[in-house]
């Protein structure tokens, strides 16, 4: 879902993933694929003043997936659910160059998407964007 305006640009996204075995079966462990997250849910708005100044926030949530242990096949467990928040600003100094500041992960969450291979912590970052 989206919604634009002169000022305003917001959207949000739902996504729900149910897995079930086909009539043979596509996995030989029964298990569910790996990496499989049934719910994700993001949302994001950005402001703009007179199409110079750019704010914006965005927000992601991933809920905790089950993974199972090559190593030890036993073991059942999962990667945590996290909320990501970011936000950004820009500024457009005129046609061709523009500056910009981001934030993201705000919440210091630990964010996962694979087992053992965790995102960064809080991160800021700046740039400068010319065009040609």
């Amino acid at each position: 879902m989206k919604w634009i305006s002169k000022h305003f640009l917001a959207g949000t996204g739902l996504e729900y993933a149910s897995y079930t075995r086909g009539k043979k079966g596509s996995l030989s462990n029964d298990r569910k694929p790996y990496g499989y997250a049934p719910f994700k849910w993001y949302m994001y708005g950005t402001w703009n003043w007179r199409e110079r100044i750019f704010i914006g926030a965005t927000v992601h949530f991933r809920a905790a997936v089950p993974v199972y242990s090559q190593i030890y096949p036993e073991e059942n467990t999962k990667i945590h659910s996290f909320f990501n928040l970011g936000v950004n600003a820009k500024y457009v100094i005129n046609r061709t160059v523009s500056v910009f500041i981001t934030g993201e992960n705000l919440l210091n969450a630990q964010i996962q998407y694979y087992p053992q291979y965790l995102e960064k912590g809080i991160g800021f970052g700046a740039g400068l964007l010319v065009k040609f």
